[in-house]
């Protein structure tokens, strides 16, 4: 690899990562913790029924398979709504710190699918940073249990 392709790479990264961080920083203060945090369970659901999902051929395209895995997560957050819905009582600037550890928690859970659980990686070439960052399929597990301990201790 040349340099010009690994530095236009790792800025498609980084452009990735602070998207999805400032899209889950805004979710967090303007709609509060319990937001995020169904959110991020609904990512868990989605996780479990997508590798489950039946007609796994007709959803066989990178498209098709983040359309459906989207919509699973929204099912998956719909759900943890009605099952917890009251939101925490607090301020938009109250708790900053756990709101932080949340977002930041939902972009490491996003950036860990998108690279073992999605085509992602079809749609984009990921950074050598990425690839030993989020790359080592033993790792998986540690990045979706990260997150778990997280929001125990930020919810």
């Amino acid at each position: 690899m040349n340099t010009d392709s690994v530095i236009i790479s790792t800025l498609i990264d980084s452009i990735f990562l602070l998207a999805t961080f400032g899209v889950a920083i805004s979710i967090v203060f303007i709609k509060g913790r319990q937001t995020l945090t169904n959110i991020i369970i609904g990512c868990y659901i989605a996780l479990v029924l997508f590798n489950y999902i039946p007609f796994q051929e007709i959803i066989d395209t990178p498209i098709y398979s983040l359309i459906v895995f989207c919509v699973l997560v929204i099912a998956g957050t719909w759900l943890m709504r009605r099952l917890m819905p009251s939101e925490y009582s607090e301020g938009m600037f109250e708790d900053s710190l756990k709101k932080v550890a949340l977002a930041v928690v939902a972009t490491t859970l996003i950036m860990a699918l998108s690279y073992h659980a999605l085509p992602v990686t079809e749609l984009i070439t990921p950074s050598q940073i990425t690839n030993q960052v989020f790359g080592s399929v033993d790792w998986f597990f540690y990045w979706l249990i990260g997150p778990l301990v997280i929001l125990y201790w930020a919810s």
